[in-house]
Parts: structure tokens; sequence; C-alpha cells
């Protein structure tokens, strides 16, 4: 797997070490910069894991996704409103009164869909085309959790092959995606990628996204074909509004692993639990989740179970780090988290907290 950072010229770097000083003693609560930890962790493992598991909720293993691998994803969304058709209206809330964007939003990123409807999402409108396949990016999403990037193909069963899609910002820093979906009948789809850190968010960020490849998958998932190309996009992306990040410090211990929930990083379209934890013996072989091992998110004084976004573990050793996202909280309620596996390690952590 290649680095996720690229070379950048020396004055760069330093200009940019500069300014992140100037936000760390001017601005200390903002977040440290998890991802760049997960991803270091990731440098280390094995090259070519596998990532980004085809459902719309994932328990992720980090590393390269290749949608081509997922006919699940392709397909999916349009399955999920076929079975669902109450969730229409929610996932395609945004493309109300927005013409050509088709911006798709799955159901339980209810955040997210609440942002379309309050016109929290950019809207961009520019394309580009290169052998014979046109790409729009009609809107776009960044908080220090996620960025969101919505998409939309004339030639609707072709969908971009993750792997060779980077997003850059003007440091020459580089986002790879973590997950991705889309949608056959109409060609529309999101790309999720790492958030931004909270200085940069502050300090303003140009961003260019670039295609290189782009991938054909039969509606029966039994044929597939690549196409070359290069479509490219650079806009200035807005501010997505307030961030707080909650220090926890809380521990729990089954089966060998202990387990602390750090802070809880709260934007306006989700809420990204920040964990870390030590092993008794070095990780073992890795096991993909089942439905029920997912984490759960309770409000105890409602009774709510909030939905899941994501959820991912890199083990190194000893150590643990995991990072579980769910829809946004309500402040003034007690919460309960609930991890029902770390790695291989089935067991039961429970993280009480009160969001004031």
């Amino acid at each position: 797997m290649t680095g996720d950072r690229q070379p950048v010229d020396a004055r760069i770097a330093e200009v940019e070490e500069a300014v992140r000083r100037y936000f760390a003693d001017t601005a200390p609560q903002v977040a440290a910069d998890v991802p760049e930890m997960v991803r270091e962790a990731v440098r280390s493992s094995a090259a070519g894991r596998q990532a980004g598991e085809p459902r719309a909720i994932r328990w992720f293993r980090r590393g390269v996704v290749g949608l081509a691998a997922c006919a699940a994803i392709v397909a999916g969304a349009r399955g999920a409103l076929y079975y669902a058709p109450n969730w229409a209206e929610t996932v395609y809330a945004a493309v109300d009164g927005i013409p050509g964007a088709q911006w798709l939003i799955l159901p339980q990123d209810r955040g997210l869909a609440r942002l379309a409807r309050e016109g929290g999402i950019q809207t961009l409108d520019v394309s580009a085309t290169d052998n014979g396949l046109t790409v729009h990016l009609s809107g776009a999403y960044v908080d220090s959790a996620r960025m969101v990037l919505f998409l939309r193909i004339d030639s609707a069963l072709w969908h971009p092959d993750s792997s060779r899609v980077v997003v850059t910002d003007q440091f020459g820093h580089v986002y790879r995606v973590s997950s991705g979906t889309w949608d056959t009948d109409t060609g529309a789809g999101e790309l999720t990628f790492d958030g931004v850190p909270a200085w940069k968010l502050a300090l303003g960020l140009r961003l260019t996204l670039r295609i290189d490849g782009m991938e054909w998958l039969s509606v029966d998932g039994s044929q597939q074909k690549q196409r070359s190309g290069h479509w490219g996009f650079t806009w200035v992306q807005n501010p997505s509004g307030s961030e707080r990040t909650v220090t926890v410090n809380r521990s729990a211990s089954d089966g060998g692993v202990t387990l602390r929930l750090d802070t809880i990083l709260l934007t306006p379209g989700s809420a990204e639990f920040r964990l870390s934890g030590v092993r008794s013996v070095p990780t073992g072989e890795d096991v993909v989740a089942r439905n029920d091992d997912r984490p759960e998110l309770v409000c105890v004084d409602t009774g709510e179970r909030y939905p899941m976004l994501s959820a991912g573990t890199v083990s190194q050793g000893r150590t643990v780090e995991m990072k579980v996202m769910t829809a946004p909280l309500q402040p003034g309620h007690r919460y309960e988290l609930i991890v029902h596996r770390v790695g291989e390690v089935p067991g039961t952590w429970v993280f009480p907290f009160t969001l004031s």
C-alpha cells in the first residue's frame, strides 16, 4: 500500500508546521489528528488488506477500497429503497429544489440528510469529461470526522474505481476513499473520505479531486470492465459549522482487552467516538464482524438506538485504535456506547456518559 502523504516542498511543510503550531496555541480544543494515527498503523500492517464490506453499515478493515469488489454496494442503495420505500423521501431529500444534484444519502445517515434539507451541504456544479464519460461533482460536505463528495456519471452503470481516486488539499495531504455507495439507476453516488483536521478547516480549504479510472459492473455482477481517464475537479470548501470535542476517558475491560473511550467528536453531521486500548496478548487473525457484533449507541433516557454509520478497529501488537461513527447526538441526555467485539475477541465493553 502506498503512503498517504505525497512529497511536498520543504518550504510548504515549514509553513504548514507554523500554522499548525499557531492553531494549537490559539485553539487548544482542536482535536488531535487521529486519522493520521490510524493511517500510520495501517501502513505498518500487511499490504493488500481488503476494505469496505458491501453493506450500508460497514465494519471496515482500513485499506484501499475497490467498488468493483462491492457489487452489493453498487446495487444496494436502490435495493434499500425497494424494500423500504418509506425511506425514499429521506434518502433523496436533498434533490428537491436542486435540479440535477441527485445527492445519494443513506437512510441511517440522518444528520447528513438534515444538513441537505437545511442547505448545509455545499452545492457544486462542475463536471469533467474524458474517454467518453462525463462526471459531475454536485456537492461536498467536510468536517473533522469525514469528507463526503456527491457525484453523478452520465452513464449510470459506470462508477469510479476508488483505488484510483484521491483528494488533496493545498498542503499536499492526500485523503483516500474509506467507503462508497452508488445507485446504478441514476448514476448518482457518494464517496466518503477521512475527515480534515480542525485547524485546516479554520484556515480554509482548497481541495482537488482526481479520478484516474472507472469501472463498469453488470446488473447481476457477473461482468466487469475498466476504463482509464483523467477527471479532475478543484474547489474552495465552505466551513461546515461548529464542532466540539468532548473528553470522556472512561475505561472498560473484558476478554483480556482494556478499552478506553477517549473522546467524542461532535459535528453537525455525526458523532465520532475515538477509543484506544491494550490487549493482554498480541493481535490474532482479523475477523469481519457479524451484524450483531456491531457497536451500539443507546440513549438511556429515551431508549432510542442511534444508527451506526461506520465502525473500525486497527490493532498492532498489543495496542488497539477504534473509531465509531453514529448519527448526531442530542445534548442533555445520558448515553451508553456498547462494544461487542475488538478484532477477533468477543465481549461486552460498556461506556456510559452524559452529554451536556
